[in-house]
């Protein structure tokens, strides 16, 4: 990605004025990992976690995706916020193949809604035309590790409605 450093300066700083929490975390589970930490109380915000990265491009990208999932939290009610955590906790928990359909649409539509979300959000700070398309391809390939795990038919029909 062009200007990376440049890229993520204006990341941390759509972040800050958007009022999206960012931490820094030095532990060897998270090299090369950034993730959004929900509550079950809304009162409690949702903060993103990220590891040292390797790569700064996938660092830029997986920040932007993880805003896409606390902008989707933002505006969920009491009653979203429970099914999201609960079909997260269990995907993660049990994996995502042990959890229903439905639990298994969910996950799909917020993770296809968050990569979008980051995606915008990169091209507001900036990202160019040329390195969206690099963005796409790899949040695209993350997006199909979920299907992976996923029953074929709930992945077929998902497919159908984005088409």
């Amino acid at each position: 990605m062009k200007a990376s450093q440049k890229i993520l300066r204006s990341l941390l700083n759509y972040l800050k004025e958007s009022g999206i929490q960012f931490s820094r975390v030095s532990s060897d589970k998270m090299n090369d990992r950034a993730v959004a930490e929900f509550s079950f109380d809304l009162q409690n915000p949702p903060c993103i976690l990220c590891g040292p990265f390797q790569d700064k491009t996938k660092e830029i990208i997986s920040i932007a995706h993880e805003a896409g999932h606390v902008m989707i939290y933002r505006k969920m009610n009491r009653e979203q916020v429970r099914a999201y955590l609960c079909a997260m906790f269990a995907a993660h928990g049990i994996g995502l193949a042990g959890i229903s359909p439905a639990g298994q649409k969910f996950i799909l539509l917020v993770e296809a809604e968050a990569s979008a979300k980051g995606s915008a959000i990169l091209k507001e700070v900036g990202v160019t035309h040329e390195d969206l398309v690099t963005v796409k391809k790899l949040m695209a390939r993350w997006y199909a590790t979920y299907e992976r795990l996923c029953r074929k038919d709930v992945v077929i029909k998902m497919r159908e409605k984005n088409l």
